[in-house]
């Protein structure tokens, strides 16, 4: 009904639009990607260009591996400088942690993933894979030395991690997602929410 007053469309979509995406639940982040695709993008005669283009860069984000998509594949970098990519493990589960050894958030996160790998390595066939989004060499060393896990841990290749940010959507630092195979079954979440569904895949 609001169509017939278009201050009121745009004032409510728009308001729809931000508080659907900046949920935390999967579900109504797709709606605001609905929602934009019909009454934004969908209507440009109502918008400005500039905010569209925000908009549409918002989707494309978004939609860099959705869920039950397969994941992007990566060519990353070892310490010891070989490369690996994703389809590189066999796995059946594959948790991408990304990061920053300078990430103050992330010096909490990552002793917890390390945590959660022990636990859960002995009891499904997992591995993570510590993606470090940091370019400095020896900060990536001492970094992950420090933390005592054995998984994979790898960075954009020569440091360079532009490919990764232009293949994933890495709104926030750290980021986790989980593959079963090369699918993704869960994004964004945090390390409880790993955690929880890993104990789900256990029980």
């Amino acid at each position: 009904r609001s169509r017939h007053d278009t201050l009121l469309c745009k004032e409510f979509v728009d308001g729809m639009f931000n508080t659907l995406k900046m949920s935390q639940e999967y579900t109504l982040q797709e709606g605001a990607v609905m929602v934009a695709e019909k009454y934004i993008i969908g209507m440009p005669d109502m918008w400005n260009r500039r905010y569209i283009e925000k908009v549409e860069g918002h989707v494309r984000r978004f939609n860099m591996n959705r869920l039950g998509t397969e994941a992007e594949e990566m060519t990353l970098e070892r310490p010891d400088g070989s490369s690996i990519m994703l389809a590189d493990i066999p796995n059946e589960y594959k948790v991408l942690y990304f990061y920053r050894p300078n990430c103050g958030v992330c010096a909490e996160v990552t002793p917890k993933m390390a945590a959660i790998y022990n636990e859960f390595k002995e009891k499904i066939d997992i591995e993570i894979f510590a993606i470090n989004l940091g370019k400095g060499y020896e900060e990536w060393i001492n970094y992950f030395s420090s933390i005592g896990a054995d998984w994979e841990n790898v960075r954009g290749t020569d440091g360079d991690s532009s490919e990764i940010y232009k293949r994933y959507y890495l709104q926030n630092i750290p980021a986790i997602y989980l593959l079963k195979g090369n699918v993704v079954v869960a994004k964004n979440i945090n390390d409880n929410e790993l955690k929880n569904i890993l104990n789900s895949i256990t029980q």
